[in-house]
């Protein structure tokens, strides 16, 4: 459960955010402005004033429970950040790339797929290690969302180890905790040395 969920969220946080900072690093308007305010201002919002609603959104559309309807959540939650990342180191790559890529007959989708893209390795490595740690580990979210019958997440299935009037079983407590934590360790160990040029760079 914790793969899919977290490969749904991160998905959809790299597509929709680093084509949203394109469009709006290279197209300056009063539209591209007024989409950026929206996309950057749910940063300030604190989750917890919009949960009840969302709750409610999420069972109009009937996602509520299911892990695709988690997955989703959390690109609204995570492309704020990803997208004032992007668009930060999207206004050092030269325009003239795509100039060039229009004379050649490329269209906008096309430079953004083939040459645009492929140049925000670093920052998109960054975003992935950032999100993943955080979706991965998440513990509020899935316990409101998910339907416990069908799914549980990690973070979850710990805490479903508790037993009556405070009793642990430490053993398998301390068992799922490693679980839990060894793939994130192995996988920041992995992209570690592109968080600090992402970083840099963004």
């Amino acid at each position: 459960n914790n793969v899919i969920i977290t490969v749904i969220g991160i998905v959809g946080i790299i597509i929709f955010s680093s084509m949203s900072a394109y469009i709006i690093s290279r197209k300056k308007n009063k539209y591209t402005r007024f989409a950026q305010f929206m996309i950057t201002t749910p940063m300030l919002i604190p989750f917890q004033t919009i949960m009840i609603t969302l709750l409610k959104v999420m069972n109009v559309v009937n996602l509520s429970g299911s892990k695709v309807g988690l997955g989703i959540q959390y690109w609204g939650f995570g492309i704020p950040m990803a997208a004032f990342i992007y668009g930060n180191f999207m206004s050092t790559i030269p325009k003239e790339l795509d100039e060039s890529a229009f004379i050649d007959g490329a269209g906008t989708f096309r430079t953004y797929r083939s040459i645009i893209f492929p140049l925000l390795k670093s920052v998109t490595f960054t975003v992935i290690v950032i999100d993943v740690m955080w979706i991965w580990n998440d513990f509020l979210l899935p316990y409101l969302t998910l339907d416990m019958r069908r799914f549980k997440t990690m973070s979850i299935a710990i805490q479903y180890l508790k037993g009556g009037y405070g009793s642990v079983d430490m053993g398998a407590m301390m068992a799922c905790l490693v679980v839990a934590i060894v793939p994130i360790i192995i996988f920041y160990l992995c992209c570690q040395k592109y968080i600090i040029k992402g970083v840099m760079a963004g």
